[in-house]
């Protein structure tokens, strides 16, 4: 299991992105942690990853898949994090 970080920067905002949270959200468990940034934790690879989710976006879209460590700090979120790491590092 990975667990991967997904931001991206959506160029159109007239067009509806609708179908990229849908992707998002089938990708594995997740969380949206910030406007445009996800955390999730998916048997997939980034490339995987990329692959299925330029099927929703545009060219000019931007759009950066990482793999994160099991650490995680953050600060001032809207969510969260915190009980949502913990059960995915007690699951993988």
């Amino acid at each position: 299991m990975n667990l991967g970080h997904i931001s991206y920067d959506l160029r159109n905002k007239e067009k509806n992105y609708e179908n990229l949270t849908k992707e998002l959200t089938s990708i594995g468990a997740n969380l949206h942690i910030l406007d445009s940034t996800w955390l999730v934790a998916t048997p997939k690879s980034a490339a995987a990853i990329k692959k299925q989710l330029l099927r929703v976006i545009d060219p000019d879209d931007g759009l950066i898949i990482t793999s994160a460590s099991r650490e995680i700090e953050h600060q001032a979120l809207d969510y969260d994090i915190s009980s949502w790491e913990h059960q995915i590092k007690s699951k993988y």
